[in-house]
C-alpha cells in the first residue's frame, strides 16, 4: 500500500494500543530498516512511525473505524457532541442515536465524526471499577 501525506492510518499496538493518526510528513527511507518513515499527528502530539507500523490506510477515516471503537460525533450541526460505540447492523458500521421515541441506527457515512478512540486504546487505558483482587 502506498502511503501519502494526508492519509489516515490505523497503527499497530504501542503503549496506548492501536490508534488512528493522520500522516503529516514523509521523512524518507530509514537507512537501517529500509522502511519509509512518517510523522503523524494523533492524540494531540507528533509521532514518528515506520510503514510496517501501519495496519490500514485510507484517505477516508471511516474506512479505518472498526466495531467497538468509540467516536465523538455531532448529532446535528451545532448540537452538543456525543460519544457513542460503533456497532455493526445489517453488515454496516454505525451508531445508535438516542431519540425521544427510541434509538435510530445511523451509518458512519451519514454522521459528522469529530474524534475516534479505538477499542484497543480504550482497553489499554481503561480503569475498571469494582474488580475484586485489584
Amino acid at each position: 500500500m502506498k502511503l501519502e501525506v494526508g492519509m489516515y492510518v490505523r497503527l499497530k499496538d504501542n503503549e496506548v494500543g492501536n490508534h488512528i493518526a493522520q500522516i503529516k510528513q514523509l521523512l524518507g527511507l530509514d537507512n537501517m530498516t529500509q522502511l519509509n518513515v512518517f510523522h503523524v499527528f494523533s492524540n494531540y502530539e507528533w509521532e514518528r512511525v515506520y510503514e510496517d507500523d501501519v495496519t490500514k490506510a485510507s484517505h477516508n477515516i471511516i474506512d479505518l473505524i472498526e466495531e467497538g471503537d468509540l467516536i465523538k460525533i455531532e448529532v446535528y450541526k451545532g448540537s452538543e457532541q456525543s460519544i457513542l460505540e460503533v456497532e455493526k447492523n445489517f453488515g454496516f458500521l454505525g451508531v445508535l442515536l438516542p431519540y425521544h421515541e427510541g434509538a435510530v441506527f445511523e451509518q458512519l457515512k451519514e454522521i459528522t465524526i469529530k474524534e475516534v478512540l479505538t477499542h484497543e486504546q480504550y482497553e489499554a487505558n481503561v480503569c475498571k471499577v469494582g474488580d475484586e483482587g485489584e
